[in-house]
């Protein structure tokens, strides 16, 4: 008899025996850990470009302001006030006594601890975006060489009482 037409039992199933299935699960593993891996890597250098702190490396402004400057900014003890005073960042009313910082350039107010952890990654006011370093926007509302100035604003409430 001749094999040429037939092929053993052995043969056929050669394909699927307990070896040849582990070694292509195995396969198929390392492949999706690989990729895994690529992926995991390639959002961590994504994220890494988008912090604050990495822009300095790149050569990219940062995007909040420096220490010194928030430091200089205004605040005050916050004294009861007729209407209540939402800080923006955390939602939560001023209370008496809190400390309380005032943005130049808006005049909107906040808690000086919530106020000054959104200016380290961001350099504008929360609520209205205006250029929160003091002095810019108002140079840069004057690009024509108007004459165009804001009133004084009143001095803001102070807590007098310890």
């Amino acid at each position: 008899m001749s094999n040429h037409g037939s092929t053993p039992m052995a043969d056929r199933t050669a394909c699927c025996d307990l070896d040849t299935i582990l070694e292509l699960v195995g396969i198929s593993f390392s492949i999706f850990i690989l990729l895994y891996l690529v992926i995991v890597c390639a959002r961590h250098l994504f994220v890494r470009r988008l912090r604050p702190g990495a822009a300095a490396h790149d050569g990219r402004k940062p995007a909040g302001l420096d220490p010194s400057t928030i430091a200089a900014l205004p605040y005050f003890a916050y004294g009861k006030a007729a209407d209540a005073v939402e800080c923006a960042v955390c939602l939560s009313i001023l209370e008496e006594g809190e400390m309380a910082r005032v943005l130049p350039n808006c005049d909107h107010m906040f808690h000086a601890a919530c106020v000054d952890l959104w200016l380290r990654s961001n350099s504008t006011c929360p609520v209205c975006r205006t250029d929160a370093e003091p002095g810019k926007a108002v140079a840069e509302a004057k690009p024509g060489g108007g004459s165009q100035t804001r009133p004084p604003r009143p001095p803001p409430p102070v807590l007098l009482s310890c």
